[in-house]
């Protein structure tokens, strides 16, 4: 089986500009004045984790293969085996990630739920009609045996008293 890869979307570029306003402001209050050490050392760092989130957002992905999903995020890196898959579906993103995009885009995300826990891929932040989304869903969905095709039941046997 070729491999399905979702990376490059518009939200995660988007979503990658917040750091860059956090690295601004941090240059802003830098060059303001002589701050003190403990100011200049927050400011560093805050420069540093808004760094590191941007280049995870940029580089963001989700890789459907021959072993399962695996899910390169802000936060975490993740391999889902199939056997560990139990459902996946597309939902509208929260609130403030909404009301960040207002009125360019309605985002949806995909959900992908095994037995502990629920990841939300950044990388897969997107319109709900995304073609590579969708190939993507489906590739998923036939592989975890979660293609909601209901299964065709046997007849019950009708019981008669007599």
């Amino acid at each position: 089986m070729e491999q399905i890869v979702i990376s490059d979307r518009t939200m995660g570029r988007v979503l990658a500009l917040l750091p860059g306003l956090v690295v601004a402001l941090a240059v802003r209050v830098l060059t303001l004045a002589t701050p003190p050490l403990g100011i200049r050392v927050a400011a560093a760092g805050a420069v540093a984790l808004a760094c590191w989130t941007a280049f995870r957002l940029l580089t963001s992905k989700v890789t459907v293969g021959d072993l399962g999903v695996r899910v390169r995020g802000v936060l975490y890196d993740a391999d889902i085996p199939w056997a560990h898959l139990e459902s996946v579906d597309v939902s509208p993103s929260g609130r403030p990630l909404r009301l960040l995009v207002w009125g360019v885009m309605q985002p949806h995300t995909l959900r992908l739920r095994t037995g502990s826990r629920t990841l939300r891929p950044v990388a897969a932040i997107t319109t709900v009609d995304d073609e590579g989304l969708e190939r993507a869903i489906g590739a998923m969905r036939v592989r975890s045996g979660a293609s909601g095709i209901p299964q065709q039941r046997q007849p019950q046997e009708s019981v008669t008293s007599v």
